[in-house]
């Protein structure tokens, strides 16, 4: 099959007996007791199929870890199981998006079956490749057999098996109540059975016989598939018992192994810690499938009791059956006394006036008595078509609530479809706002950036007047003195912030110019260019982005 399912449960212990026979059906299990660590497992792993169940504290209220496995993974189906299914609880789990609710969270043959009906139905995979709960029961007597032929002996407490003794001996005394009951019913049968066949003799009409004929088919059916109700339970009753005494068994030689070695326990053990592990992982599927199994003989029962419940109805039936046949038979009695009346007023006419009477006098009342007999037979009629009427309108009813449950079933289909879809939307507007956020970012370090340029723009033509003003000055200061002199009495503007720290070499050309106004000479310098003119600065600043706006000028 190579499906994942994900198994999120409070008790431990029932998830890793679930964990073990899932896997035995050929499943990828992955079994988490937190919430947080199902959700991360589920952020990095995809699941067909999640089971959770309402003992973790995050869904007792609002099936939280529900919504947040949902969120993680929008399409996961979710089977939730629940100790009982309340109006509030399939509200809940309706708006949470759990798939299906299993009542009875400690019935595994349940869940193990829903599992696989649900993944059938969802995948369709070949017959082939399913695994039964046969062949799981199979699976673990062959396993058992194995272990009761090797020497490793199974610890089973004593408590542990007078807790199972005492439920089979509560199942026993229910399944005696329940013969009981049966036996009563089928006597209850038998009594109805002849009360039919006083009707049947007593009423000749073919209409009647067929119905009594039906509703003796019915009787019949139904007391055959009590006795074989009652065989099955026999036959199960006679099965745990074997598993119980096979579980004694084991006890006993367990504690006689002690006896003999009592200090195995405390020294070395010859069995490793994971045939230890294994044997408990046994012993406690062993008593899981005995719980199942018990909890099934307890689910019968209250089905056998459902059926003789059923049988009361048939009862009630027959009754309502009797009265109708006893109203026929008053109208039919009614119709026979008119027709006696008639005839014997028809013999006494003949006594009386046997030589008087005319022919058409005495063939008016056989007239009318024929027609008494046609208004019979129609009543008759009436009546049969009635009783087809009402069987009509049952299967009509029936229908209809079939309808109503598909038309309900889609409806919730449908429900959880569109809160699928709506979570979709959601998320897919977090993405956009997301998006939406980054593009907002990057706009702003791009007017940041645009903003440096205008500064560093502004710097640098501050920079480039005060570069023309000193140009200016020295121009004129060599028209006037037809020397560089003046470079020492004007103001020069701070060159290395400028243009960085430029060295004036001095050659041998350069000679002495008398200053005008002055006793001695200074030696001037001609100005060299400085390296950085007509070079835009590309030094990049910290901080900004690849996003440049505007275009540099050059000096």
């Amino acid at each position: 099959m190579n499906k994942k399912i994900l198994i999120v449960r409070g008790d431990r212990q029932n998830a890793k007996a679930l964990s073990f026979l899932l896997a035995g059906s050929g499943y990828q299990i992955s079994v988490q007791t937190s919430a947080s660590d199902a959700i991360e497992a589920a952020r990095h792993q995809r699941f067909d199929l999640a089971i959770t169940d309402e003992e973790l504290v995050e869904n007792q209220s609002e099936l939280s870890l529900v919504a947040n496995l949902k969120e993680t993974q929008p399409n996961l189906p979710i089977l939730f199981l629940a100790e009982e299914k309340t109006v509030d609880c399939i509200i809940n789990c309706i708006r949470a998006g759990v798939s299906e609710v299993i009542e009875d969270s400690r019935n595994i043959r349940d869940i193990i079956d829903a599992t696989n009906s649900f993944l059938r139905d969802q995948y369709n995979p070949s017959v082939d490749d399913e695994v039964t709960w046969d062949d799981i029961l199979e699976v673990e007597r062959l396993l058992e057999a194995s272990a009761a032929g090797a020497q490793a002996t199974e610890h089973v407490s004593s408590a542990e098996v007078q807790k199972l003794e005492k439920k089979l001996e509560d199942t026993l005394k229910d399944r005696d109540e329940v013969a009981g009951k049966l036996s009563e019913t089928l006597a209850n049968l038998a009594k109805a059975r002849v009360l039919v066949d006083e009707l049947k003799n007593q009423n000749g009409m073919a209409s009647t016989d067929s119905e009594i004929a039906q509703r003796s088919a019915e009787l019949d059916d139904r007391e055959r598939k009590l006795k074989e109700m009652s065989a099955k339970l026999s036959q199960q009753k006679f099965e745990v018992e074997s598993q119980l005494a096979e579980l004694e068994a084991q006890q006993i030689e367990f504690e006689e192994a002690q006896k003999d070695n009592p200090n195995q326990a405390v020294g070395g053990s010859p069995v490793d810690n994971e045939e230890l592990e294994q044997e408990r992982a046994r012993s406690n599927a062993q008593r899981l499938e005995l719980q199942a199994t018990i909890q099934d003989l307890q689910r019968e029962i209250q089905i056998v009791k459902a059926n003789s419940h059923g049988s009361e109805e048939l009862k009630e039936e027959i009754r309502l059956l009797k009265e109708q046949v006893q109203d026929s038979k008053e109208n039919i009695a009614e119709k026979d006394f008119i027709i006696e009346q008639r005839d014997r007023e028809l013999s006494d006419l003949r006594d009386q006036s046997s030589e008087r009477a005319s022919n058409p006098q005495v063939e008016e009342l056989e007239d009318a008595k024929r027609l008494v007999e046609i208004e019979r037979y129609k009543l008759q009629e009436r009546i049969d078509q009635l009783e087809l009427e009402k069987r009509l309108f049952e299967e009509s009813h029936q229908k209809s609530q079939k309808e109503i449950q598909v038309e309900r079933r889609d409806a919730e289909i449908t429900l959880r479809e569109m809160q699928n879809t709506i979570k979709e939307e959601q998320l897919k507007l977090k993405v956009d706002q997301a998006t939406l956020r980054e593009e907002m970012r990057q706009f702003e370090q791009a007017r940041n950036n645009f903003q440096e340029d205008v500064q560093d723009l502004q710097s640098k033509q501050a920079e480039l007047r005060k570069m023309e003003a000193y140009l200016n000055q020295m121009e004129r200061s060599i028209k006037v003195n037809g020397a560089m002199a003046a470079e020492d009495t004007l103001p020069k503007p701070n060159r290395e912030e400028a243009f960085g720290t430029i060295a004036a070499p001095q050659t041998d050309e350069h000679k002495e110019a008398p200053v005008m106004g002055s006793e001695s000479s200074q030696s001037t310098e001609n100005p060299q260019k400085p390296e950085g003119w007509g070079k835009p600065n590309m030094e990049k600043k910290a901080g900004r982005g690849p996003l440049r706006i505007g275009r540099r000028s050059s000096f």
